[in-house]
């Protein structure tokens, strides 16, 4: 669905953010990409939405390479969308209808589809009695979910989340994952930035770890977070699962939930 060849990204200043990046999330519903700030995470967001271009390597979406005029990008607009970490830098629009409207609309859809697709994805993000609110009336995670809301208007094949729950209450966070997971389960291709290495482990099939704009690091959650060199490299955490299991011998669990329902069992007998 989307990888890379041989990705490098220089900034104006010199900067090499971005390092011989090599990644595919054609296999896995959920991926997530995780290093300390200034790894280089969003700058490959930005390369793998099109806001940037590679100084070289090649980005391809289905089989065809990335290109970059404006018709061209008007194509990866309608297949990639992004969820940034801060809603307010997505938010145009004073009311929430009109915010979410704007994708679709900016593509000259006919205002009868944009209705529909504006209601279904409110109702998707539980958003749908606020959409004649102001949106500076709205929580933080009440913006956060309408910022979720235009991109899935959009209809897009492949979600980037750029730290979706990073400032969110735990009630907040619980939503998110769940709108995750249900994108996940509609056969969208979600991507996840993120410093909480506790749902990057539950949520994601496959993770690239990355440091100093290269990637360190790949395999399965349960792989990558067992090598100590890699996490502390990275400047991660462990998930607490992984705590678990090193220090008290318990068996890899993927999620909590397994696990609560082994010991809950053994407690009953």
């Amino acid at each position: 669905m989307i990888k890379t060849k041989g990705v490098y990204y220089t900034y104006e200043d010199g900067t090499v953010a971005l390092k011989d990046i090599n990644l595919d999330i054609t296999n896995y519903n959920i991926v997530g990409i995780v290093g300390a700030n200034g790894s280089g995470k969003t700058t490959l967001f930005f390369n793998l939405m099109g806001l940037l271009r590679p100084r070289t390597g090649k980005i391809f979406l289905g089989n065809k390479e990335m290109k970059y005029s404006r018709k061209a990008l008007i194509e990866v607009r309608k297949k990639i969308g992004i969820v940034f970490q801060d809603p307010d830098k997505q938010i145009f629009y004073s009311k929430v209808y009109d915010d979410v409207a704007f994708g679709p609309r900016n593509l000259d859809i006919e205002e009868t589809e944009v209705n529909k697709r504006v209601e279904k994805a409110l109702a998707m993000v539980g958003m749908e009695k606020f959409k004649e609110k102001p949106v500076h009336f709205l929580s933080h995670g009440q913006k956060k979910r309408v910022a979720i809301a235009g991109t899935l208007a959009m209809e897009n094949d492949i979600i980037l989340f750029d730290e979706p729950t990073a400032g969110l209450d735990p009630v907040s966070t619980t939503k998110i994952v769940e709108i995750i997971m249900e994108l996940a389960k509609s056969n969208k291709k979600i991507v996840i930035s993120s410093h909480d290495m506790d749902m990057i482990y539950e949520l994601c099939e496959y993770i690239y770890v990355m440091s100093s704009g290269q990637i360190i690091g790949e395999g399965s959650p349960q792989e990558v977070f067992m090598k100590e060199g890699i996490i502390e490299k990275a400047m991660l955490k462990e998930p607490w699962m992984i705590k678990l299991h090193k220090k008290l011998g318990i068996p890899l669990y993927k999620r909590e939930s397994e696990l609560f329902e082994k010991y809950g069992r053994i407690d009953k007998k």
